[in-house]
């Protein structure tokens, strides 16, 4: 006799946020590695910070599908999980810090592929480019004529175009 389906799908595979979450750390820890140097004797030594503890450097970047793989699931169910109530919090705070981490590379100048940081903030995290356009036509000072540019004929729109045109070039 076959074996009945899940009702609710496939079993998840982290019983509860916390579990997820340890998870989740345990991937960001991934991504450093203790700071070494070697002494004048050819020894090495960790780099400690004020406190006393080693110090760590980044060694991967923070991604999505970084996560993912860490976690053992593929891109799209790590993104499933965040629409499950008891995981939002976890999976949102994670994003976040990963979105952070990529924000950060634009203002690093040894950053090597900003089109690909700005695709990725644009494709995974919602970021547009948005362009506005002011519409009002100005007339008298201190009285602002408003048109509705789409109710324009295309001759009336050509006429306009050569009116802005001639006054940009003045």
């Amino acid at each position: 006799m076959a074996e009945e389906k899940n009702p609710g799908g496939r079993p998840l595979i982290f019983k509860s946020a916390e579990e997820l979450q340890s998870k989740i750390d345990e991937y960001f820890d991934s991504c450093y590695d203790e700071h070494w140097i070697m002494d004048g004797d050819g020894k090495w030594h960790p780099v400690l910070d004020r406190y006393g503890n080693p110090e760590k450097i980044r060694v991967r970047p923070f991604t999505i599908s970084g996560l993912a793989l860490h976690l053992g699931v593929d891109r799209k169910t790590l993104l499933n999980y965040e629409e499950r109530e008891e995981f939002f919090p976890t999976i949102k705070n994670a994003k976040t810090r990963i979105e952070n981490y990529t924000e950060e590379q634009l203002y690093n100048s040894s950053a090597k592929n900003m089109t690909g940081i700005i695709f990725n903030l644009k494709n995974n995290y919602g970021w547009v480019d948005k362009q506005e356009v002011d519409n009002n036509l100005s007339g008298q000072v201190g009285q602002t004529i408003t048109h509705d540019l789409r109710k324009l004929s295309p001759k009336e729109l050509a006429d306009l175009e050569r009116i802005v045109s001639k006054a940009a070039d003045a």
